[in-house]
């Protein structure tokens, strides 16, 4: 049997908690980022609420918005919540439907 390779992905904690500072802080480049997810200076610093686009599943987003996920350290699993995002897996795992990726 061959060994499939492991894939580690963010957790959807690190990734929120990576950029967990005011907007004036971060960098040009992560507001612009964030700018295609929703976001902007009043929604960053002072709404809880994450944008509607967030709660859209990974394969509705268009390009550009995956490409702005991705940017940040998002993929279809993070993106998705899936439970155990954060834990290694296998290629066999993937396509045996685990979290959607069937």
């Amino acid at each position: 049997m061959m060994d499939l390779p492991h894939f580690h992905v963010l957790s959807p904690s690190y990734i929120q908690s990576k950029y967990n500072h005011p907007w004036r802080f971060l960098s040009p480049r992560i507001q612009r980022t964030y700018t295609m997810l929703g976001y902007n200076e009043d929604h960053w610093d002072t709404n809880p609420e994450m944008p509607d686009i967030f709660r859209k599943q990974w394969n509705t987003l268009s390009h550009d918005e995956q490409s702005a996920a991705k940017f940040l350290g998002y993929d279809e699993y993070t993106w998705n919540g899936c439970a155990g995002a954060d834990e290694p897996r296998t290629e066999a795992r993937k396509w045996n439907g685990w979290c959607g990726g069937g």
